[in-house]
């Protein structure tokens, strides 16, 4: 009733000023079945998604504070990560010849620096954060996965694969202010019992203190 009249004249008003409808969602941790729903496809008895060109947000009710964010002087640090493993070189060539450029007017006018990792090893992400401090903005393109309740991203250990887990990415990127993480199961959540809320990688991220994070629930095609 008063949820549905507020939807209604919500709609109506953005429709009005030709503005897009953005909803933020507040998960407890105490319901994973509520966050694993795939809440992009919520529909509204109408001929579309209700989220169909809108943005959704979704927002966990930690119970604690989360730091503020540490302030930030000059250009952006971007640190691009795009491991071998798993991944062919003209597939990250493609990836990063895409992200070259649409990060190149910001690079030309002195608005971001982009600093890429290669190769994409644990030990090379350590030195660059320890070199340059947390980053504003961190890029991740590769492979990931959830297993046994924790997310992990693949990244390269001279010729193997080394997985990253969700905790450890957690320690190493909590300062950062923004982690795109274009993966596989990026922002999993496992339903098992048992089974932790934030063991995903962008769900430790989020309670670790970083303000934004992009990720994906399911696997995605390259």
């Amino acid at each position: 009733g008063d949820a549905r009249a507020a939807l209604d004249t919500t709609r109506a008003h953005a429709a009005a000023l030709g503005r897009p409808i953005g909803l933020e969602l507040g998960l407890p941790l105490g319901a994973p079945h509520l966050a694993a729903l795939p809440w992009e496809l919520l529909w509204d008895e109408g001929p579309a998604p209700l989220l169909l060109a809108s943005g959704l947000v979704r927002r966990l009710d930690l119970p604690s504070a989360l730091p503020p964010p540490r302030p930030r002087a000059g250009p952006l640090r971007i640190l691009a990560i795009s491991p071998a493993a798993g991944i062919g070189p003209e597939l990250r060539q493609v990836e990063r010849a895409a992200r070259q450029e649409a990060l190149a007017p910001l690079v030309a006018r002195g608005a971001a620096v982009v600093e890429e990792i290669e190769p994409a090893t644990r030990a090379a992400l350590v030195r660059a954060i320890e070199a340059g401090g947390p980053p504003d903005i961190v890029h991740f393109y590769g492979h990931g996965r959830l297993r046994g309740g924790e997310g992990e991203l693949l990244l390269d250990d001279l010729g193997r694969a080394a997985w990253l887990g969700s905790g450890e990415a957690a320690a190493l990127l909590a300062g950062a202010g923004l982690v795109a993480l274009y993966a596989c199961e990026g922002a999993g959540v496992a339903l098992g019992p048992g089974e932790p809320l934030l063991g995903g990688v962008a769900q430790a991220l989020t309670a670790a203190g970083v303000p934004a994070v992009l990720g994906m629930q399911l696997a995605v095609r390259a």
